[in-house]
């Protein structure tokens, strides 16, 4: 069907750049995640542009909103925008549209902790690699928020640390009562030998 020829045009890159026939408009859906941790994992960012019948798998973990933009142009460009991160990478990413879907994806390297709202702009070209100028009324912009928690891996790591004492002052306590019982042992061995009848060589 027409859908799969489109899927096997992306997959192979023949021809798929253009706009598929009666295609009106494009879906561009903005994915990041949903909670990050300071200091932690990065996250990810993800814009993905293709056909409105398509739909990207959504993991749990992330949050999404979805806008559409005119079928026109070959290719897009994707503007990241999120205070609060370093983006990597931090420029302007280019990619050629493919009826089937096209994915850019950034790195988010949280700097503080809070809710921050995360975006991109996406602009359309006439051209394959995006040269020239973006093509009128057909720029969008979409944003999701992420919330950076710091106080859970605060607590997260207190408990940690709170294992390792634990596990540390029964260690100490185990010793210290070795060593408790073998000073007392030494200073009680005399009498110990008069309880138990032990003599020395001579007696």
């Amino acid at each position: 069907d027409a859908a799969a020829d489109q899927a096997a045009a992306a997959a192979n890159g023949d021809g798929a750049s253009a706009p598929a026939p009666n295609l009106d408009e494009y879906k561009v859906l903005l994915t990041a995640n949903k909670q990050l941790y300071l200091p932690g994992i990065p996250g990810e960012l993800k814009v993905w542009i293709g056909a409105p019948e398509y739909q990207p798998d959504i993991p749990a973990r992330m949050t999404a909103a979805e806008t559409s933009l005119p079928a026109v142009g070959e290719s897009a460009t994707v503007e990241p925008y999120a205070p609060g991160f370093d983006v990597v990478p931090a420029e302007t990413q280019c990619i050629k549209i493919y009826p089937a879907g096209s994915e850019v994806r950034f790195r988010l390297i949280p700097r503080d902790s809070g809710s921050f709202e995360v975006s991109a702009n996406v602009f359309l070209f006439n051209s394959a690699d995006c040269s020239g100028a973006p093509i009128p009324r057909t720029a969008t912009s979409l944003s999701v928020t992420v919330d950076v928690d710091f106080w859970k891996w605060l607590r997260n790591k207190a408990g940690e640390l709170g294992q390792v004492f634990w596990t540390a002052l029964l260690k100490f306590w185990a010793e210290l009562l070795a060593l408790f019982f073998a000073l007392l042992l030494f200073l009680i061995r005399d009498r110990l030998k008069q309880w138990f009848g032990f003599r020395g060589k001579g007696t």
